[in-house]
């Protein structure tokens, strides 16, 4: 299967905040830094945001973004296969085949 196109902001090792659409919908992967660990967290939270919000993003902060988003799950960043670039797309698998509970 095709990889979906992503568009990212923060990138250490794979990119820690990125948007996908897949099937009519929009979902944001958000992997925070987590201070107590000093590291990332080993999950995203998955958001699904409306169509019309992804639209007015250019005057919007990625943490704003998540923030409207409806959580719909977690994944491991592990369980995301990115491009060989890690910046270009996603195999959307990781949507077809369901989140876990967030």
């Amino acid at each position: 299967m095709p990889f979906i196109p992503i568009r990212y902001a923060d990138f250490y090792d794979v990119p820690r905040v990125f948007v996908a659409e897949h099937d009519g919908s929009v979902y944001v992967f958000d992997c925070p830094f987590d201070e107590d660990a000093d590291d990332y967290r080993p999950s995203y939270t998955v958001h699904r945001v409306r169509a019309a919000t992804l639209a007015n993003t250019v005057s919007m902060s990625w943490s704003e973004l998540v923030a409207l988003g409806e959580p719909v799950g977690q994944c491991k960043v592990s369980e995301v296969r990115f491009d060989p670039t890690r910046r270009a797309g996603i195999d959307p698998s990781v949507l077809d085949r369901g989140l876990t509970s967030a």
